[in-house]
């Protein structure tokens, strides 16, 4: 993970780093620990989407010869797949396919970024994306920061599998202005959702928990 002189969080841990040669952290050292010595602990290691696996490519490849781009948002995948099977906005084709996709949008989530609230390396990923620089080594301080940030977090989701920036908006308007006009909504529950998500999800929709935070 990125420490103190700039290592890229994935890379350290030999994993594949979503933003590739794009990112501004180091893959040239590799680290064993932070400045404990010891790595830490989490309940699932993110996954990539990239050749083609995880829960949305999955999703997508069910609907043969739509053929899923993941550079792509996934939300703006899921309408263009609904124009081509030329889906009745209210009909039940497409409103059984919104259900299977919400499933595999939060099932994506808890591939990039696990599913433990209290795992100091999930909140270190989260960070990670969102280019903080340096990443904290407590859990209590990335905590803060990611809370504390303006993010789509269908535009989170995506972010790990494309590489692209996750914009970060410099108020809850601006954000839910942004949301609304691109409708990228993340499932507010849902049965596969991990206590990590969860945990963003309670924030987001109790913004008096945060004083006026609130993310969509």
């Amino acid at each position: 993970m990125p420490s103190k002189r700039g290592t890229c969080l994935y890379y350290s841990q030999g994993q594949l780093c979503p933003r590739g040669l794009a990112c501004r952290f180091s893959h040239e050292t590799r680290i064993a620990s932070i400045a404990s010595g010891k790595s830490p602990k989490r309940s699932r290691k993110p996954k990539s989407s990239r050749g083609g696996s995880g829960p949305l490519q999955e999703f997508f490849n069910s609907y043969h010869p739509f053929v899923y781009n993941s550079s792509s948002s996934a939300s703006s995948e899921f309408y263009r797949l609904c124009d081509h099977f030329h889906w009745a906005r209210d009909g039940p084709d497409r409103e059984d396919a919104h259900d299977t996709f919400k499933d595999a949008l939060v099932k994506q989530f808890n591939a990039n970024f696990g599913t433990n609230a209290d795992d100091l390396t999930a909140w270190q990923g989260l960070c990670a994306l969102l280019d903080v620089d340096p990443i904290p080594d407590e859990l209590a301080r990335c905590r803060r920061i990611v809370e504390r940030t303006h993010v789509n977090l269908v535009d989170l989701t995506d972010s790990f599998t494309s590489g692209k920036r996750v914009t970060r908006f410099k108020s809850e308007g601006d954000l839910s202005e942004y949301t609304i006009e691109h409708a990228r909504y993340f499932p507010r529950k849902n049965v596969h959702a991990g206590n990590l998500l969860k945990h963003l999800l309670r924030h987001i929709h109790n913004p008096s928990l945060k004083r006026g935070w609130r993310r969509f």
